[in-house]
């Protein structure tokens, strides 16, 4: 999908036409593929190869229009085919720890750097967080739940409140975003933590 290059290596970002084939599942069908990706990944790959330290990673946003599309996009960039570089903000800070297949310093070059940042906005991660939430709220106590950060006091009315958003979020239906932040800031804090950095395609390129 994506060229990637070493220090002193000339690269262009690869556009392409054809999109993924997970690009025409749902929201909810590409969080599972997500999750697939990341434990046959895991199972076969993690560790087995040498980081790479000082890449540029050119990252085709065309195809990203939510945080699963984003995770499954960034895993086919730097691992390949079926490829894996985090599922989530927790999972990305590992996998910039080693053992992925490449290390800091790091810069991926996004094109559609403008449409990805708008898409990955609170309603974005609203949704992101009810998929999870639909798989751990039938099991934990409230307690856990406020303690994961899906409720704020773990109050009746605080719960009720939350799973309600929660749910319509998963359903497709309209919900109340406000409280939450833009997923992409969160992303740019994560890189910058790891020591990477996630620019826009051209930004400082010369000529």
């Amino acid at each position: 999908m994506n060229m990637s290059s070493g220090q002193g290596t000339k690269a262009t970002m690869v556009h392409t036409t054809t999109p993924p084939k997970w690009h025409s599942l749902s929201h909810h069908d590409r969080y599972r593929r997500l999750q697939t990706v990341t434990r046959v990944w895991c199972r076969c790959h993690y560790g087995k190869h040498a980081d790479i330290s000082g890449r540029t990673i050119y990252l085709d946003g065309a195809w990203i229009n939510d945080i699963p599309s984003f995770y499954l996009s960034l895993g086919e960039a730097i691992n390949g085919p079926n490829g894996y570089f985090g599922g989530g903000l927790d999972a990305l800070s590992d996998c910039l720890c080693g053992h992925f297949g490449i290390l800091p310093p790091l810069t991926i070059r996004l094109s559609h750097y403008d449409e990805v940042r708008k898409a990955l906005d609170g309603r974005a991660r609203c949704r992101w967080r009810a998929e999870s939430f639909q798989k751990v709220a039938g099991d934990e106590s409230v307690e856990q739940l406020v303690d994961w950060g899906y409720f704020v006091d773990g109050s009746e009315e605080d719960a009720a409140r939350w799973t309600a958003i929660y749910e319509a979020a998963f359903a497709g239906q309209p919900f109340d975003a406000n409280e939450f932040g833009s997923y992409f800031d969160a992303l740019l804090e994560e890189f910058e933590r790891g020591g990477a950095r996630l620019i826009p395609e051209n930004e400082g390129a010369n000529g």
